[in-house]
């Protein structure tokens, strides 16, 4: 995962509308680390958006589905007319991504 941490200008802005009672649980949990209520704010969000983006990069098989997986990966099928025409078309449509 990336760093939330950053030595970049910060000059996007985002607002949030928050209940009074969760204004001051974050105003507490702040002050309690030494910290500004928006870099408290940023770093969780950051945390979670990074855990949640990795969690999507990752794919979990278990059982059949391992094994006819990697058997895919293997011994892959023959390419279909149909597969080599998509082909065809997606490299004529993103030539740079060969």
């Amino acid at each position: 995962m990336g760093s939330t941490r950053t030595s970049e200008p910060r000059r996007e802005r985002l607002g949030l509308r928050v209940t009074p009672e969760q204004k001051r649980i974050l105003e507490r949990a702040a002050a309690a680390r030494g910290e500004t209520v928006s870099s408290l704010v940023v770093g969780s969000a950051l945390r979670e958006a990074e855990q949640t983006l990795h969690e999507q990069e990752i794919l979990t098989l278990a059982g059949e589905a391992s094994r006819t997986f990697v058997e895919s990966l293997l011994n892959p099928p023959p390419l279909t007319a149909d597969f080599l025409e998509a082909l065809s078309l997606y490299q004529s449509e993103f030539p740079s991504e060969r």
